[in-house]
């Protein structure tokens, strides 16, 4: 058995997302199939690595994860 299994998916991609995959898999001499394969890989790594929203069931209210503060040095003076 093979050690990373593959499926067969059929995706309609709308041409604006189209052409620049095509266009970036042309500069990496890469396949448009492989392409796709690695910038959903990509794409799946960030976002199981991102912070969650979560939501309290009880009063439907979304708590967003906050935005990482700047250290004071970074921060730009108050006037």
């Amino acid at each position: 058995m093979p050690k990373n299994p593959t499926c067969v998916l059929s995706v309609r991609v709308p041409e604006s997302l189209a052409d620049p995959i095509r266009q970036i898999a042309e500069q990496e001499y890469r396949s448009l199939n492989s392409m796709i394969v690695v910038l959903l890989s990509e794409a799946v790594s960030a976002r199981s690595q991102a912070p969650k929203a979560s939501a309290d069931l009880m009063t439907g209210e979304i708590r967003r994860p906050s935005a990482p503060v700047a250290p004071e040095s970074e921060q730009e003076p108050e006037d």
